[in-house]
């Protein structure tokens, strides 16, 4: 993050992690599957870039501002019982649930 404006980067990362949700919802076979291992690349970056763009720039409030953030990853607990319901009757259009995430996340870096 001090070569790549974590914005910047975010924003990319939203975008595939967005795009390879709906792959994986709806792409059939094997592309699906390959979708679901790029989904898991492009997510795995997004959380420390969040909180780095979170905690940028608060000064003598970034103790709290980043015990807010960390306070909010149980903000997340709603996605899996909402997912795992869906994914009872189809599990790869469950991926949509957390695709709304992704969006929402790279509405946030942009």
């Amino acid at each position: 993050l001090n070569f790549i404006d974590p914005a910047l980067l975010l924003s990319f990362y939203g975008v595939a992690c967005s795009t390879f949700a709906l792959g994986t919802a709806f792409a059939p076979g094997r592309a699906g599957i390959g979708c679901l291992f790029a989904l898991f690349f492009f997510e795995s970056i997004c959380y420390p870039v969040v909180f780095t763009l979170g905690t940028k720039h608060l000064g003598k409030h970034t103790k709290r501002g980043s015990g807010l953030i960390v306070m909010g990853v149980g903000g997340g607990a709603w996605y899996p019982p909402i997912q795992g319901a869906i994914a009872d009757s189809n599990t790869r259009l469950s991926y949509v649930i957390p695709f709304t995430g992704y969006v929402i996340m790279t509405a946030y870096a942009v």
